[in-house]
């Protein structure tokens, strides 16, 4: 058995007393820092919100730092989940019981720069109102991303909608979707959540720091390129619109991969700065400065750039370019820099040609 010093035991004593009062003091000054169960990562170098509706909701905490961890970025961000299940993008965007004004007060006195936002909306609507809401749904999508990027400029905006399901998790899905979608074939169901997504990203084109992610595939191993003729594995569903735990791990990675981690890491998207010139009767002339970061570029026209379809004309150089054009037309143009730091130009025009020229 050790012995101790007789000459020691007083040295003992008050070290044990002061770590008894240590202890106390960490204690008392712990009890004093507000509990707040948003925060997840102590280092505050990103703030990340994360609203929406109940696939918002359920990415609670676990589910983050799991991925944060995953991903080396657990040190690098403050999450605050403001989740509210069962809300639509009408809510929102229309601030019902204020959810929007909270949010956009926590961001506008945030003091990290470059807050970002990932949402998830647009899916209670349908369920609530059918296939033909889809045109509010946008609108309203319109009118949420004026009102988040007016909040403060270096605000960074993700949003993402959901994954193809299965109706085979409960025998109630199956009537559900019937009623829905007028089907329970995969191919028709698939398809028509596809052409929401589409609807939505054109919305989306329209905002130089809003980022969207297509998901669908995720649950398949293919995000973005899914199989619409079959459904995603039951294993990764828990009911008829919800994912489980690894369904969501999953439905994290082409976000994460496309958009939040190199916003995380502080990586903001660049847009770029177009001009036209040498507006002739056939010809438009286009420039714009190049971003180190950009792989390549799109040049998108649209003769109704906040509700019309862009057409994309794929470039591997910078500028100039000139595209042919239908006369007596309205264009609208932008630029889309492509690469880890992607992002569109605002949108110029309208020009209108004179002949009829061109395709």
């Amino acid at each position: 058995m050790l012995q101790i010093r007789r000459a020691f035991i007083p040295f003992l004593i008050v070290g044990f007393c002061l770590i008894g009062l240590f202890s106390v003091l960490f204690e008392t000054v712990s009890a004093e820092i507000p509990s707040d169960s948003t925060h997840i990562a102590t280092t505050q170098t990103r703030s990340l919100y994360i609203f929406g509706d109940s696939w918002a909701d359920q990415l609670d905490n676990s589910v983050i730092q799991a991925e944060l961890v995953a991903r080396n970025l657990d040190r690098e961000v403050t999450v605050y989940p403001l989740g509210d299940s069962g809300t639509t993008m009408a809510q929102w965007a229309n601030d019902a019981d204020g959810r929007l004004t909270n949010l956009l007060n926590q961001i506008i006195n945030d003091p990290n720069s470059n807050p970002i936002v990932f949402f998830t909306l647009g899916g209670n609507d349908i369920l609530g109102g059918g296939l033909s809401v889809a045109t509010s749904v946008n609108q309203n999508l319109s009118s949420l991303l004026t009102q988040l990027e007016a909040s403060r400029s270096d605000l960074q905006i993700v949003y993402a909608q959901y994954d193809i399901l299965n109706p085979n998790v409960q025998s109630i899905c199956s009537p559900t979707l019937n009623a829905l979608f007028g089907s329970t074939q995969p191919a028709v169901v698939n398809n028509t959540w596809l052409g929401l997504y589409n609807q939505s990203e054109q919305v989306v084109a329209n905002f130089s720091r809003t980022q969207i992610v297509n998901t669908y595939g995720a649950l398949q191993g293919n995000p973005g390129n899914p199989d619409i003729t079959s459904w995603s594995p039951v294993q990764y569903i828990s009911d008829c619109i919800h994912l489980n735990a690894s369904g969501y791990d999953l439905y994290l990675d082409p976000i994460f991969d496309d958009a939040l981690t190199s916003l995380i890491q502080g990586n903001m998207p660049v847009s770029p700065t177009i001009q036209i010139g040498n507006v002739t009767s056939t010809t438009a002339t286009f420039s714009w400065a190049a971003n180190p970061a950009a792989t390549s570029y799109d040049l998108l026209r649209t003769t109704t750039p906040f509700s019309g379809t862009y057409q994309v004309h794929e470039i591997g150089v910078t500028s100039p370019l000139d595209i042919p054009v239908y006369g007596q037309t309205n264009y609208f143009y932008k630029v889309r820099a492509n690469g880890d730091v992607a992002a569109d130009s605002a949108v110029i025009g309208a020009f209108v040609f004179a002949l009829d020229s061109g395709s």
